[in-house]
């Protein structure tokens, strides 16, 4: 019988540099769509040339120009760590449950235990890119870091994303469907800058949005959308310069965007000592503790309008916001809560839902599901819904009308 926690230390030591690499090596699925950086520790300033510069015909005067700049966006990577212990015959039970033709080694096994614990560590990190929010108190890869969404959402809320800008439509009033998905996607497209339109870009979507343009073409052209010997995922009518690329880890999360790969970074650091990873002993006999220690962070180069663009949308709004008491001056309301939000509303309209205002001046709990609305008018007709901010249920739910007493 092999001392398979003593091999286990033994193979942290043998193995530190592929076991180091076995997060990312995780991430496998994603590098054909995200520019991997190495080296990376604590912040990188990325930024875009902004230049009037413009070949006119000759003169002898300069006519120099002021109109150039750098237009620098600061994106990081965040030291983090794991700490586990676990019984190393139980997961040597789930590795080696059939008959092999020659028994390994005690360090192959050990080998194995060690890079499945690597491995589990780079399934969190893919499952996390586009939600993780950064929170340094926090004890999940969740907290870690903040991932694709969350940046989108910062910069919305700053106004570096806005239509004014040219980088940002808030679709989340349209929920998506089957019937409608593929005019979304193409009127995005046609929306984009023109010198946006001219690199080949991606088109980062979650999985469900690519099941709905499968179906949604399928009814439109009567075939399916590629040949399935090819899978050329591209945007119909982008002349094949759009590829949509689908995401299972964007499930949920209320953006969606067009950039190029070299725009999308993630960060990672695989050079320096301040990374480590041992399997060592501890009080307890039966058990092994994994140690690692890494650098781990998302971002964009830049968020200009030339190489970025951002859709907000809705695939899961809430439809059960319902009306369950009214009096004179009071109306109150239910629905099921929302998942992931980060703020809620209620909001109200006296025109037949030409106009809405806020109908509550304090901030709802995001994971309220019941508020009564006070400060009504007796005897008037109005219309009520539930906005929810991010989430699963990102986007404006359906319309309750109410009369007064």
């Amino acid at each position: 019988m092999i001392d398979i926690a003593q091999a286990l230390i033994d193979a942290g030591k043998k193995y530190k540099k592929e076991l180091l690499a076995m997060p990312v090596a995780a991430l496998a699925e994603v590098f054909p769509f995200i520019t991997i950086v190495t080296g990376l520790q604590g912040k990188m300033i990325g930024g875009i040339l902004s230049t009037d510069a413009q070949l006119r015909p000759y003169r002898t005067a300069k006519g120099e120009s002021d109109g150039t700049k750098i237009v620098a966006f600061e994106w990081e990577t965040f030291l983090g760590d794991v700490v586990k212990e676990f019984d190393p015959n139980v997961l040597l039970g789930t590795l080696y449950t059939s008959p092999t033709a020659t028994k390994p080694t005690d360090t192959q096994i050990a080998r194995l235990v060690a890079l499945e614990m690597a491995k589990k560590v780079g399934e969190a990190l893919y499952d996390n890119l586009f939600i993780a929010k950064r929170n340094a108190a926090g004890d999940h890869t969740a907290d870690l870091f903040n991932g694709y969404s969350s940046l989108i959402s910062s910069q919305v809320v700053a106004g570096i994303l806005s239509l004014a800008n040219k980088n940002f439509i808030d679709n989340s009033g349209v929920k998506i469907t089957a019937d409608n998905v593929g005019d979304v996607l193409k009127a995005f497209w046609r929306g984009r800058n023109p010198l946006l339109k001219k690199l080949a870009v991606n088109f980062y979507i979650p999985t469900t949005v690519m099941e709905m343009y499968e179906d949604w073409f399928q009814v439109e052209y009567g075939h399916a959308p590629w040949n399935s010997g090819i899978e050329q995922k591209t945007l119909v009518g982008t002349g094949g310069k759009c590829t949509l690329v689908p995401f299972p880890n964007m499930e949920g999360q209320p953006y969606m965007f067009i950039s190029i790969k070299d725009n999308v970074k993630m960060g990672v650091d695989q050079m320096s000592d301040a990374e480590t990873v041992e399997i060592r002993r501890v009080d307890n006999p039966k058990v092994v503790q994994f140690f690692m220690k890494a650098y781990f962070g998302v971002g964009f180069e830049t968020f200009d309008k030339t190489f970025f663009s951002a859709i907000k949308i809705s695939i899961d709004p809430v439809a059960n916001f319902a009306n369950s008491a009214v009096a004179a001056t009071t109306a109150s309301f239910t629905w099921t809560a929302a998942e992931n939000a980060t703020s809620l509303k209620i909001q109200k309209s006296v025109d037949a839902g030409v106009n809405w205002t806020d109908a509550t001046h304090a901030a709802i709990a995001v994971g309220a599901a019941t508020i009564q609305v006070t400060a009504l008018v007796t005897a008037t007709t109005y219309k009520f819904r539930l906005v929810v901010a991010d989430g699963l249920n990102n986007g404006t739910s359906n319309i309750v009308t109410v009369i007064t007493a």
